[in-house]
């Protein structure tokens, strides 16, 4: 595979390959991410080098609109079925990247999206059943434990 690099105005001004060009950009990254040169990590390290150099802004970032697509969800899934991932997957990210951002100690705040949602939600509603995924429980477990420590720290 050819990894191309392009910038906004290439994909801006190019409409007719627009799919692969966002195509080679996801497999760019995911390379990279295997790789850890551009991982969540550096993501985060550089967003925050950026908003230091501003005199116009707070340090505070806040990560909005994170989830990963579905397998097998289509098509409600955002994207193609080949950037979906299982459902066990999608926990072990989820879980992976609260904690890279919170040891970051970076990101003020990190907003999942979404609660429900069939191809990427925490709550699957096809069917008009309300099917909590394993992320649902994951997701409440973690949320759990940061409380618990919040208070541990609170007493000493």
């Amino acid at each position: 595979m050819t990894i191309q690099k392009y910038t906004i105005p290439q994909i801006k001004s190019n409409q007719a390959k627009q799919r692969k060009i966002y195509n080679d950009e996801f497999y760019f990254y995911r390379i990279c991410n295997c790789c850890k040169f551009f991982d969540t990590k550096n993501k985060i390290s550089m967003l925050y080098s950026l908003v230091r150099l501003s005199s116009k802004t707070t340090n505070d970032i806040y990560i909005t609109e994170v989830n990963w697509p579905i397998l097998d969800t289509a098509p409600y899934a955002p994207t193609g079925e080949k950037e979906c991932v299982s459902e066990d997957e999608y926990s072990k990210y989820m879980i992976e990247y609260f904690k890279i951002t919170k040891e970051s100690k970076k990101v003020s705040k990190v907003f999942w999206h979404q609660l429900i949602a069939t191809g990427y939600g925490l709550v699957d509603i096809r069917d008009n059943k309300i099917r909590k995924r394993k992320a649902f429980y994951k997701f409440k477990e973690m949320l759990q434990n940061e409380n618990r420590n919040i208070k541990n720290n609170k007493r000493t």
